[in-house]
Protein backbone atom coordinates (compact mmCIF):
# COMPACT_ATOMS: atom_id res chain seq x y z
CA UNK A 1 0.00 0.00 0.00
CA UNK A 2 2.34 2.31 0.73
CA UNK A 3 4.02 1.81 -2.62
CA UNK A 4 0.68 2.92 -4.10
CA UNK A 5 0.56 5.71 -1.73
CA UNK A 6 4.07 6.90 -3.06
CA UNK A 7 3.13 6.48 -6.77
CA UNK A 8 -0.31 8.40 -6.38
CA UNK A 9 2.46 11.18 -4.79
CA UNK A 10 4.20 11.30 -7.56
CA UNK A 11 1.59 11.14 -9.70
CA UNK A 12 0.22 13.77 -7.05
CA UNK A 13 3.21 16.00 -7.67
CA UNK A 14 3.90 15.47 -11.27
CA UNK A 15 0.05 16.48 -11.50
CA UNK A 16 0.57 19.56 -9.51
CA UNK A 17 3.68 20.45 -11.60
CA UNK A 18 1.77 19.89 -14.30
CA UNK A 19 -1.06 21.97 -13.45
CA UNK A 20 1.46 24.49 -12.69
CA UNK A 21 3.24 25.17 -15.76
CA UNK A 22 0.13 24.85 -17.65
CA UNK A 23 -1.21 27.79 -14.98
CA UNK A 24 2.11 29.93 -16.54
CA UNK A 25 1.45 28.60 -19.75
CA UNK A 26 -1.59 30.03 -19.79
CA UNK A 27 -0.72 33.18 -18.24
CA UNK A 28 1.71 34.06 -20.71
CA UNK A 29 -0.61 33.04 -23.58
CA UNK A 30 -3.22 35.69 -21.77
CA UNK A 31 -0.23 38.02 -21.54
CA UNK A 32 0.74 37.18 -25.26
CA UNK A 33 -3.19 37.81 -26.09
CA UNK A 34 -3.60 41.45 -24.17
CA UNK A 35 -0.53 42.26 -26.20
CA UNK A 36 -1.92 41.15 -29.07
CA UNK A 37 -5.46 43.08 -28.53
CA UNK A 38 -3.09 45.95 -28.09
CA UNK A 39 -0.54 45.62 -30.96
CA UNK A 40 -4.03 45.19 -32.92
CA UNK A 41 -6.18 48.48 -31.40
CA UNK A 42 -2.91 50.06 -32.34
CA UNK A 43 -2.56 48.66 -35.93
CA UNK A 44 -7.13 49.44 -36.40
CA UNK A 45 -6.19 53.08 -35.17
CA UNK A 46 -3.19 53.50 -37.57
CA UNK A 47 -5.20 52.20 -40.21
CA UNK A 48 -8.19 53.65 -39.65
CA UNK A 49 -5.36 57.25 -40.17
CA UNK A 50 -3.96 55.94 -42.97
CA UNK A 51 -7.81 55.48 -44.54
CA UNK A 52 -8.73 58.73 -43.69
CA UNK A 53 -5.46 60.45 -44.89
CA UNK A 54 -5.95 58.01 -48.55
CA UNK A 55 -9.87 59.74 -48.84
CA UNK A 56 -8.70 63.09 -48.54
CA UNK A 57 -5.87 62.26 -50.77
CA UNK A 58 -8.03 60.69 -53.00
CA UNK A 59 -10.32 63.70 -52.37
CA UNK A 60 -7.40 66.62 -53.34
CA UNK A 61 -6.72 64.77 -56.38
CA UNK A 62 -9.70 64.72 -58.02
CA UNK A 63 -10.20 68.32 -57.46
CA UNK A 64 -6.92 69.31 -58.77
CA UNK A 65 -8.00 67.36 -61.86
CA UNK A 66 -11.19 69.27 -62.01
CA UNK A 67 -8.97 71.97 -61.70
CA UNK A 68 -6.62 70.95 -64.52
CA UNK A 69 -9.58 70.56 -66.42
CA UNK A 70 -10.75 73.70 -66.07
CA UNK A 71 -7.64 75.59 -66.38
CA UNK A 72 -7.05 73.37 -69.80
CA UNK A 73 -10.73 74.51 -70.96
CA UNK A 74 -9.91 78.38 -70.25
CA UNK A 75 -6.86 77.96 -72.02
CA UNK A 76 -8.22 76.58 -75.01
CA UNK A 77 -10.92 79.09 -74.74
CA UNK A 78 -7.86 81.80 -74.98
CA UNK A 79 -5.77 80.04 -77.71
CA UNK A 80 -8.82 80.16 -80.00
CA UNK A 81 -9.52 83.95 -79.02
CA UNK A 82 -5.98 84.98 -79.75
CA UNK A 83 -6.35 83.10 -83.14
CA UNK A 84 -9.98 84.75 -84.20
CA UNK A 85 -8.28 87.99 -83.05
CA UNK A 86 -4.98 87.38 -84.97
CA UNK A 87 -7.28 86.33 -88.08
CA UNK A 88 -9.38 89.80 -87.41
CA UNK A 89 -5.85 91.23 -87.73
CA UNK A 90 -4.54 89.97 -90.48
CA UNK A 91 -7.43 90.52 -92.49
CA UNK A 92 -7.76 94.23 -91.11
CA UNK A 93 -4.12 94.48 -92.29
CA UNK A 94 -4.49 93.10 -95.81
CA UNK A 95 -7.35 94.85 -96.29
CA UNK A 96 -5.52 98.55 -95.09
CA UNK A 97 -3.08 97.32 -97.83
CA UNK A 98 -5.55 96.53 -100.40
CA UNK A 99 -6.72 99.89 -99.55
CA UNK A 100 -3.43 101.39 -99.74
CA UNK A 101 -2.54 100.07 -103.13
CA UNK A 102 -5.72 101.44 -104.50
CA UNK A 103 -5.37 104.61 -102.81
CA UNK A 104 -1.61 104.75 -104.83
CA UNK A 105 -3.26 103.90 -107.84
CA UNK A 106 -5.61 106.69 -107.72
CA UNK A 107 -2.92 109.10 -106.96
CA UNK A 108 -0.77 107.87 -109.74
CA UNK A 109 -3.97 108.30 -112.37
CA UNK A 110 -4.51 111.54 -110.63
CA UNK A 111 -1.33 112.96 -111.04
CA UNK A 112 -1.43 111.47 -114.65
CA UNK A 113 -4.50 113.50 -115.23
CA UNK A 114 -3.07 116.44 -113.70
CA UNK A 115 0.02 116.34 -115.60
CA UNK A 116 -1.92 116.08 -118.51
CA UNK A 117 -4.12 118.96 -117.40
CA UNK A 118 -1.25 120.99 -116.85
CA UNK A 119 0.17 119.89 -120.38
CA UNK A 120 -3.04 120.83 -121.73
CA UNK A 121 -3.34 124.56 -119.92
CA UNK A 122 0.10 125.35 -120.85
CA UNK A 123 -0.81 124.61 -124.30
CA UNK A 124 -3.79 126.77 -123.98
CA UNK A 125 -2.18 129.42 -122.67
CA UNK A 126 0.46 129.06 -125.37
CA UNK A 127 -2.22 129.71 -127.57
CA UNK A 128 -3.90 132.65 -126.34
CA UNK A 129 -0.53 134.18 -125.67
CA UNK A 130 -0.03 134.20 -129.51
CA UNK A 131 -2.66 136.12 -130.57
CA UNK A 132 -4.01 138.33 -127.27
CA UNK A 133 -2.75 138.86 -123.96
CA UNK A 134 -3.53 136.43 -121.39
CA UNK A 135 -2.99 136.26 -117.82
CA UNK A 136 -1.83 132.59 -117.74
CA UNK A 137 0.70 131.43 -115.04
CA UNK A 138 1.35 127.92 -114.14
Amino acid sequence: MEHMECDYRKWLDMAQCQVEELSLSLQNVEQELLQSKSDLDALQCKYSTLEKKYSRAKKYIKEFQKREKELIQWQEYHVQQLQEKDQEYNALVKALKDRVILLEQTLVGTQKQAEGLIIFLEVQCFDLSDGETSDCEL
